[in-house]
């Protein structure tokens, strides 16, 4: 199938921006369901049809309603039907990443013969079509989601740390947040003394304690900034607060990056607790 406003095709088409139909309209509701962060990725897909035409033909089973879930880097294309009512659609993340294209489309399933609307734009008016199966009858703008992997892990899994000889002092750390994956770069220092912590598990919890705390909160504040989604770290941010149903909006940076990495002091809490002043 081939979505294009631009395309004449053999018969009116309910699409944005031609004028086929008069006065029909024809758009989309899909959403994203947020779901635990290693659950499916759920999508909410319903639709609005006021073309009394076009709803009969889908009411008599003669045409459908469906979404369009197209993966190029997966070599995925699938449709799947729409009810009146709205269906809920579970994909599964580790069948499908990178970009994804969410199109919604009335499309007939059997021929039809002598169709018609009153709604016809007056080039096409009282003029039937005859139409085969498995053709477009309308189509919205299609809809764009970003599935990375890394969404559905530790959120530290796109944070990157390099040594850097910018670090003019070896004690302290700076950002990088205009690459793909958020980059810590440190101090050759610097570098060796986090070597020597990722060797052990304390050691492994006091750095996502601090130094990861710290700039998952520095992200999340030029997130909270910033509406693009163009890198890799954007998007897999966002998709994290979807899926774990954290409001960006409106909770501060702080809590926000706390529930991103799971409450990073627990860890530490729990082998502390039994800790007394003779220890």
């Amino acid at each position: 199938m081939r979505f294009d406003e631009q395309v004449v095709y053999p018969y009116p088409v309910l699409r944005q921006d031609t004028y086929d139909y008069k006065s029909a309209e024809f758009f989309d509701d899909t959403r994203y369901v947020p779901s635990a962060s290693d659950g499916p990725l759920a999508i909410a897909a319903g639709y609005t049809l006021n073309n009394p035409a076009l709803q009969a033909l889908v009411d008599e089973g003669k045409a459908m309603v469906g979404l369009i879930v197209e993966c190029r880097e997966a070599l995925i294309q699938e449709l799947f039907h729409i009810a009146p009512q709205g269906t809920v659609i579970s994909l599964d993340p580790f069948r499908i990443h990178g970009k994804i294209s969410l199109r919604t489309v009335i499309h007939s399933v059997q021929d039809i013969e002598s169709f018609k609307s009153s709604d016809f734009a007056d080039d096409f008016a009282e003029v039937e079509f005859d139409i085969p199966a498995r053709s477009l009858l309308g189509f919205c703008p299609a809809r764009f989601l970003y599935v990375e992997r890394e969404a559905f892990g530790a959120a530290d899994s796109v944070i990157e740390i390099q040594q850097s000889d910018q670090c003019k002092h070896e004690d302290i750390w700076d950002l990088d947040t205009e690459k793909e994956r958020l980059s810590i770069l440190v101090s050759k220092k610097m570098m060796g003394e986090i070597s020597s912590l990722r060797q052990h598990t304390k050691g492994k919890q006091l750095l996502m304690s601090t130094l990861y705390m710290s700039v998952v909160q520095q992200a999340v504040e030029l997130l909270k900034k910033d509406s693009g989604e163009e890198l890799l770290w954007q998007r897999v941010f966002r998709q994290r607060c979807t899926l774990d149903n954290i409001d960006l909006a409106t909770l501060d940076s702080s809590k926000i990056a706390q529930c991103l990495l799971r409450a990073p002091l627990k860890p530490i809490f729990e082998t502390t607790e039994n800790f007394t002043d003779e220890d």
